[in-house]
């Protein structure tokens, strides 16, 4: 029984190493999509707001 006990610790273990790593590589890969060079926050920052006449009363 500790036998069989053990060997599921042990790949409930490494299935759980292997997870965060995964969520690791895959929150740096997203991190730096995001904010590097060319990212989504340099994208937004650049988009020139359109001009409209929004601040017209309408009739």
């Amino acid at each position: 029984m500790k036998s069989a006990l053990a060997a599921f610790m042990g790949l409930a273990l490494t299935a759980t190493v292997i997870v965060a790593l995964l969520f690791m590589v895959g929150y740096k890969v997203v991190d730096d999509e995001i904010t590097g060079p060319d990212g989504y926050s340099d994208t937004v920052t650049k988009v020139a707001s359109p001009e409209t006449s929004a601040s017209q009363a309408r009739k």
